[in-house]
């Protein structure tokens, strides 16, 4: 996979563009830190939050998922 620097045009400045995303796996850390960050407890808050389907998890994680796309707390920055 390229490089982002080898994507830009020679000779182009960088970008001024920043975009925080965060990995959700669905587990107790990044749900942890996920809801740390929305609560302004650890920063900053990530633009989004970005779970990859490979439809192996138990049925147990798309409920909890679906559960954090619906809440409040990270809702607005949830990317299925």
């Amino acid at each position: 996979m390229p490089h982002a620097a080898s994507l830009m045009e020679e000779g182009a400045p960088p970008s001024s563009i920043r975009l925080r995303t965060m990995s959700l796996g669905a587990d107790v850390q990044s749900t942890t830190m996920a809801l740390l960050a929305a609560h302004g407890e650890i920063g900053p808050m990530p633009d989004c939050v970005i779970f990859t389907d490979t439809g192996g998890k138990p049925r147990g994680v798309y409920e909890h998922l679906r559960r954090l796309a619906e809440g409040r707390d990270i809702a607005s920055r949830y990317v299925p």
